[in-house]
């Protein structure tokens, strides 16, 4: 048996009494009992004796073991707007390539983009990103309030489609989405997965806690089931989820249209991926528990590579500071 996480919807806010959910909306939080008939959600024991409080259906028998194998993607935006260039990402990705570092090292990947976009002249072979169109008219639009240049829902459909009318994700157990700034070791995810079980249901795993949506997009990791289900319900979930954040839907989510993540979350919850938590899959200065005390604030805040044995280490938005970061965890010289 594995224990999953109930979906947010589900559960209860900081300030509520948790004892009917028994689950808290804060990723990574628990709900701690206090008394015969109050509970309160909070990553530690708030005060006295706490009793941690679990739904008794919050686990799922392990019905598969999928291994180890990967597919991979990274998508790369050239213009998401006024002045918002895409050109670092599109050096990142060809370096990558060049040592076969990140997806490259996947069992299989594949790289998107908005434009025409080549990723090797070879030899041995010219490479270029799959170009996908702004068939909706919706790209480069609804961005978030509080991330003007954050690369959203739109785009991410249509490389969603791709993916699915290609077919290559089905080949793996696992398929993994990679943001170009993150430093990925694919060995040490799989070093991790090897080791995970598959509820029925499929399983997805939440990266960030102490936030409501701990489902962040700089890797994002599901396994062949949980993606199977997205792929299958793609466009239901683009009708019937409230992704632009419209006033009559918004409810307490107040940053705008929502991330390809929050949406993809979302998705997999109504449909009934199961929740997994992971935080030591990724240490990234956008998460703001990954960030040490006293710089919790600094959205500029970059991890440091020497300490770091997640999988994914993010963001590092240049070849130099990329490589510098791989090759401290590599022990390993790129500037050769």
């Amino acid at each position: 048996m594995v224990e999953f996480t109930p979906p947010t919807d589900w559960c209860s806010g900081p300030a509520d009494n948790c004892m009917p959910t028994k689950c808290c909306k804060t990723a990574g939080h628990t709900c701690w009992r206090k008394d015969a008939s109050s509970a309160q959600c909070g990553k530690v024991c708030p005060g006295g004796d706490c009793v941690e409080e679990k739904p008794w259906w919050a686990s799922k028998p392990v019905v598969y073991t999928p291994g180890t194998s990967l597919f991979c993607y990274s998508v790369y935006v050239e213009t998401a707007g006024p002045n918002i260039s895409g050109a670092k990402d599109l050096a990142l990705l060809k370096t990558q390539l060049k040592y076969g570092a990140s997806i490259f090292g996947c069992d299989s990947w594949e790289v998107f983009s908005d434009v025409d976009a080549q990723l090797t002249p070879g030899p041995p072979v010219e490479l270029w990103a799959t170009k996908v169109l702004n068939v909706e008219g919706e790209f480069y639009q609804l961005l978030r309030q509080d991330k003007p240049k954050y690369i959203n829902t739109p785009i991410f459909y249509q490389v969603w489609k791709s993916i699915r009318d290609h077919g290559k994700y089905q080949n793996w157990a696992w398929t993994v989405k990679v943001d170009p700034p993150t430093v990925f070791i694919p060995q040490r995810l799989r070093d991790y997965v090897g080791t995970q079980g598959q509820t029925p249901e499929g399983d997805y795993y939440e990266n960030c806690q102490d936030v409501q949506s701990g489902f962040f997009g700089n890797i994002e990791l599901t396994n062949l089931k949980a993606f199977t289900v997205f792929m299958t319900t793609l466009e239901d979930c683009k009708l019937s989820l409230c992704w632009k954040s419209e006033d009559k839907c918004r409810g307490d989510w107040k940053w705008g249209p929502w991330g390809e993540d929050k949406f993809m979350q979302e998705c997999m919850d109504k449909h009934g991926v199961q929740k997994m938590k992971n935080f030591q899959l990724s240490t990234s200065g956008t998460c703001p528990a990954d960030r040490p005390e006293g710089r919790k604030q600094d959205k500029d805040y970059v991890p440091d590579c020497s300490k770091a044995t997640t999988p994914a280490v993010h963001p590092f938005r240049t070849p130099e500071s990329y490589f510098a970061c791989l090759g401290t965890i590599m022990q390993k010289d790129y500037t050769a």
